[in-house]
């Protein structure tokens, strides 16, 4: 095991380092969040057209499970049950974001 000292001094006396490697970091973090997002909606080829499964709901929605699970427990969100997966109708969470939407100007 090496005795590697990670001194903060090369920093400290290069600020211009420290700031190449947080920009190629957050490079990487909007890369990996656009392959992230983009594997999360990728359609899946077994739902027919118009259907999205939970994790495209909870991801569209900005939600964890279990505020799905509340939402579907308490019949503010349509949705079919097989076995144990959910399936919801694009349509449908259209029309749940825009019965929920509150116009800031009627305020």
């Amino acid at each position: 095991m090496s005795n590697t000292n990670y001194s903060s001094d090369k920093f400290r006396n290069n600020p211009q380092s420290l700031r190449e490697i947080l920009e190629r970091i957050m490079a990487i973090l909007t890369e990996l969040n656009t392959r992230y997002r983009d594997l999360i909606l990728k359609p899946d080829k077994n739902l027919k057209e118009g259907w999205v499964n939970e994790r495209t709901v909870r991801y569209t929605l900005e939600i964890t499970r279990p505020t799905l699970l509340k939402l579907i427990e308490s019949n503010k969100i349509p949705y079919t049950k097989l076995e144990d997966s959910y399936l919801f109708r694009e349509e449908d969470i259209k029309i749940l974001l825009e019965s929920n939407y509150i116009n800031s100007k009627q305020k």
